[in-house]
């Protein structure tokens, strides 16, 4: 993006990372607020470019590959500040164009999070494609509608027009070949698909297949939709998310990671999370409760218990929503 904006850009110390404190700053009011700094001689990476707002040829307005980057710290998601973008000529304030800027430095839907709990960087998923010849669901084979309509008990055209799930009749990946698929999307963004045997697993091959590249620990399915409504439903696979219907989010397994926890403390805060995973799963489904307690979230968190043989999936939605009310009553 920077190319795009300011056309030529060079790189000083390319793939370096950076060495940063978090300090305790004051404002002019007494208020206190963390801060990451930039240690003297250990800035990483930086892109140069000729600053048009000064007249400058020679590439003195630097950005910092930590700009638009956060920092987790005490339970709080601390932002990497305007201080990384600095024109070196004295008679320059990039700060009077800092909204201009915004849009071409900050890597607002593929940003980098630094998990201070493994001291290391967590680059976000990058944009994937979907399998070439993939049909939408309503369109494919009657076994396969067949098999999703009476096995399953959801209607395909759901399927198809709200979670864009779509069917692989061939391919030459033996995990994508007479297959559902399942795009993944997380900030609007492609990231990853998974895919579904159509009936009882056969041999070794797995019931879900999900790509490669994908890292599910930092993402929570349907999470662009869910975020918008003030209550959300944490399950844990993506049928459970689309029978709870819009609010429904799936975290890809029975444990919510450390990112994910703090995902919703960032972005959901003060509202309603419902935690319904399987029937089976107790254990975890306090943990998950703990977890978030522990990351920092101060809404309602409220258990949804189903019974030990049960999935979501296994209700259809106007149950499911009958016993997530029924949760909120005892709650």
């Amino acid at each position: 993006m920077l190319v795009g904006r300011f056309g030529e850009v060079r790189i000083l110390n390319e793939g370096m990372r950076a060495r940063y404190t978090i300090v305790l700053e004051r404002k002019l009011n007494g208020e206190s607020y963390l801060k990451p700094s930039v240690m003297d001689g250990h800035n990483g990476e930086q892109y140069m470019v000729c600053c048009p707002y000064c007249g400058d040829t020679r590439f003195r307005l630097c950005v910092s590959y930590l700009c638009g980057t956060v920092v987790h710290e005490a339970g709080q998601e601390i932002p990497f500040g305007w201080y990384l973008v600095n024109c070196f000529n004295e008679q320059c304030d990039t700060r009077r164009f800092s909204e201009e800027l915004k849009p071409y430095v900050v890597r607002s839907l593929n940003r980098i999070v630094i998990d201070d709990s493994r001291g290391k960087e967590v680059e976000q998923n990058k944009p994937q494609e979907l399998p070439a010849g993939c049909v939408s669901l309503s369109a494919a084979p009657d076994f396969v509608l067949d098999y999703v309509r009476n096995d399953r008990r959801f209607d395909p055209q759901y399927l198809s027009d709200t979670w864009g799930i779509r069917y692989a009749p061939e391919s030459s990946h033996p995990m994508i070949r007479n297959r559902l698929v399942i795009p993944i999307y997380f900030r609007y963004v492609l990231v990853g698909f998974q895919t579904r045997q159509v009936g009882k697993p056969v041999g070794d091959f797995p019931k879900y297949w999900t790509s490669q590249g994908m890292k599910k620990s930092i993402i929570i399915y349907n999470w662009d939709r869910a975020k918008t409504l003030p209550a959300l439903v944490i399950t844990e696979g993506v049928t459970d998310a689309w029978r709870c219907g819009p609010m429904g989010t799936a975290i890809f397994g029975k444990k919510l990671s450390v990112l994910q926890a703090r995902l919703v403390c960032s972005e959901f805060q003060d509202k309603t999370v419902f935690i319904c995973l399987d029937g089976s799963e107790e254990s975890d489904m306090n943990k998950t409760h703990e977890r978030l307690r522990s990351e920092g979230y101060r809404g309602n968190i409220v258990p949804v218990r189903l019974h030990p043989d049960y999935d979501p999936a296994d209700y259809t939605t106007e149950e499911l929503h009958r016993i997530i009310g029924a949760s909120c009553e005892k709650f």
